[in-house]
C-alpha cells in the first residue's frame, strides 16, 4: 500500500505546482509535507512517525551487519556486535548528513 501511495505522489507531483517544486528539488520529505499540508498540524504530526519508521526499518539491517563482519573475518568474533552497529550507524548518519544539501 505504501508503494502505491509513493507511486501516486510521484505521478501526480507535476500537476500540483508546490509538489512539483519539492519533488524536482529531490526533497522527498518536503513532498510528503506538501501533500499533507491541507491537514494542518495533524499532517505535521503524521510525518513524525513516518520519519521514525526509517529507524525501525534500518536497525535490523545494521545489526545484522555485525554478523556479516564476524562471519567474513573470524578474528572479529571477540568484538561485541553492538560496536559494529555503532560504527555502521555513524557511517549512515555521516553519509546522510553529507548528502542532505547535495
Amino acid at each position: 500500500m505504501l508503494e502505491v501511495f509513493g507511486a501516486a505522489a510521484a505521478v501526480s507531483a507535476p500537476s500540483v505546482s508546490d509538489w512539483e517544486t519539492r519533488y524536482s528539488d529531490g526533497d522527498i520529505s518536503g513532498l510528503i509535507l506538501a501533500i499533507l499540508a491541507p491537514l494542518g498540524t495533524f499532517g505535521k504530526i503524521l510525518v513524525i512517525p513516518l520519519g521514525l519508521s526509517v529507524i525501525g526499518n534500518t536497525a535490523p539491517t545494521i545489526y545484522s551487519l555485525g554478523f556479516v563482519f564476524q562471519t567474513c573475518v573470524p578474528s572479529l568474533i571477540f568484538v561485541p556486535r553492538y560496536v559494529f552497529s555503532i560504527i555502521a550507524t555513524a557511517m549512515y548518519v555521516f553519509y546522510c548528513s553529507c548528502n542532505y544539501n547535495a
